[in-house]
């Protein structure tokens, strides 16, 4: 199993913007997995959440 997990670093490079909008990217993903019931990381979220979610397919 290799799961793999973004910071707001990683982000700001992928989508050309601030930390600051990648925090905030961040944050309303891991909303959104806490409300299916998932447990999430403080200024993490997971790979292929965020991959699925903005329609890159390979990171």
């Amino acid at each position: 199993m290799n799961i793999k997990f973004l910071t707001a670093d990683d982000i700001s490079k992928l989508m050309d913007c601030s930390k600051t909008k990648a925090y905030g990217i961040i944050k309303e993903l891991n909303s959104e997995l806490e409300q299916q019931g998932l447990l999430t990381s403080k200024g993490r979220v997971n790979e292929q959440f965020f991959a699925k979610k903005f329609g890159f397919e390979n990171i």
